[in-house]
């Protein structure tokens, strides 16, 4: 991370691979485990969970996972503006882990719980106010307050991920607007990630 300064938010993203179980881009699997699993399942379309569920299926083989010691730098690269809206394709592979791994796949690989279903409320909230808007009387009403709730479950969003970086004028404008837009891209993509775990359709 850099010296002398907070980390912004792409930093920290990156930054959580040192404490990640399973970074397949500094892991060695026998052949003999990747033959008894089947090695990767292309239904993970990218560089997204496959690692992980490779590594969960290998342990329900019966191999073991053995941690080494060795330092990997991983400079973080700038991949502009809308970097985290594009990273929310991943929602549709959490999709795939659980139809995979069941509901508690997550404490299965160490994760934390995401913010989907807080996503969910705050996309329900901004498209119940834009539809009751359109009404008069008691649904203007009830917009409005919708779109209160909708208003703060965005500033709240927004501020964990400003709090804690280093709050400069272009990164409190990049959290600002992209909070805005991830909650609905995240449940679009976890809604298709859904649809292609139930129909057994690949990527």
């Amino acid at each position: 991370l850099p010296p002398g300064r907070r980390p912004t938010d792409a930093e920290r993203n990156t930054a959580g691979l040192a404490d990640a179980d399973w970074i397949t881009a500094d892991m060695a699997y026998r052949r003999t485990a990747l033959e008894a699993t089947g090695g990767f399942d292309e239904r993970f379309p990218g560089a997204y969970r496959e690692d992980a569920d490779l590594a969960l299926r290998v342990e329900r083989a019966g191999f073991t996972l053995v941690k080494g010691e060795r330092l990997t730098r991983h400079p973080v690269r700038d991949d502009g503006f809308w970097s985290s809206v594009r990273f929310q394709r991943g929602n549709a592979s959490d999709a795939l882990m659980r139809r995979v791994h069941g509901r508690d796949w997550r404490a299965a690989i160490g994760g934390h719980g995401g913010r989907l279903k807080r996503h969910a409320l705050t996309t329900g909230m901004g498209l119940l106010a834009l539809t009751l808007a359109a009404g008069g009387g008691r649904r203007r009403r009830l917009a409005a307050a919708a779109g209160l709730a909708w208003l703060g479950l965005s500033a709240e969003f927004a501020w964990a991920r400003i709090a804690p970086g280093p709050r400069t004028p272009e990164e409190v404008a990049r959290m600002a607007v992209t909070s805005l837009v991830i909650p609905p891209v995240a449940c679009a993509h976890r809604i298709r990630g859904e649809v292609k775990a139930r129909t057994g359709r690949r990527s």
